[in-house]
């Protein structure tokens, strides 16, 4: 009897002894580091740091002013880190490796031509980029589509998709508010150049509230600001055509819209007065 109890609590011994031994792997652990300049070897502020695990980000987290993170996960043999910041290349480093987790990052090799944008009215903050719209704007320039395609880095493609660094956006909001749900070709065909103030592009962008500095994306998004003149006013815009032919068409579009941070409205008329269907 005592030889079957014995034999018993060894067995139990070494099943609850196997389990010790897996609990690092699955405990949660903190892990600490600091992202640096590859060159001055200076903390980067603000940048990004996400635990990889098979090719997918598990969490994320900004580095504060002097570059270090701190992470509290499960983490699992093969884990990597991916360091990820405006105008510098991505670096991703081995976990395994005791350097005290030091991500170094290069500048991207057009660092030296976006140094002297700089020198014009262009700002960045963290994953945003600001764009002072009246410094590109001219009396040349009739729309808002036509002062975005100046901006360094922004692309206007000819059926009106805007692209940032090779990016199409993923989302364009005027004032704060989607308008357009993504068809925003009218609306920067329709406001006028000489009514924006600026343009912040904003990379990682998140448009749920909740989710900002919790949920990761590689989303681009656009917002408009309107001078202050205009916000909230209604402004017609009217565009006639007139084409010499057999038969000689007269028409154009109109539109009236009327833009706040609470308050978006857009109407459109087309008119033509050679009979033809507008629909078509």
């Amino acid at each position: 009897m005592q030889l079957r109890l014995s034999l018993r609590l060894l067995a139990d011994f070494r099943f609850f002894f196997l389990i010790f031994l897996h609990l690092p792997l699955l405990a949660q652990t903190t892990i600490t580091g600091q992202v640096v300049d590859s060159l001055s070897g200076d903390g980067l502020e603000g940048a990004s740091v996400m635990l990889k695990r098979e090719g997918k980000t598990v969490t994320f987290v900004r580095t504060d002013k002097n570059g270090y993170f701190s992470l509290k996960v499960e983490r699992e043999r093969n884990d990597k880190l991916q360091g990820s910041l405006m105008d510098y290349s991505r670096q991703t480093i081995d976990l395994e490796k005791d350097d005290g987790n030091i991500i170094r990052m290069a500048q991207k090799s057009f660092r030296l031509k976006e140094v002297r944008v700089l020198a014009s009215p262009v700002l960045q903050r963290k994953d945003t980029i600001i764009y002072d719209l009246t410094h590109y704007a001219t009396d040349r320039d009739n729309t808002l589509k036509d002062v975005l395609k100046k901006l360094p880095g922004v692309e206007v493609a000819k059926n009106g998709r805007i692209s940032y660094n090779g990016k199409e956006l993923s989302r364009f909001t005027v004032e704060g508010m989607d308008l357009s749900k993504g068809q925003y070709n009218k609306l920067t065909d329709n406001i006028r150049a000489r009514d924006v103030k600026r343009a912040e592009v904003v990379n990682h962008d998140q448009p749920i509230k909740a989710l900002r500095n919790r949920v990761f994306t590689d989303d681009v998004g656009m917002n408009i600001t309107l001078k202050d003149s205009v916000r909230d006013r209604l402004v017609p815009i009217l565009r006639p055509y007139f084409l010499v032919g057999q038969p000689t068409h007269v028409g154009g579009d109109a539109a009236a819209m009327q833009i706040g941070k609470k308050k978006q409205l857009e109407y459109t008329v087309q008119y033509d007065r050679t009979g033809r269907d507008m629909e078509g």
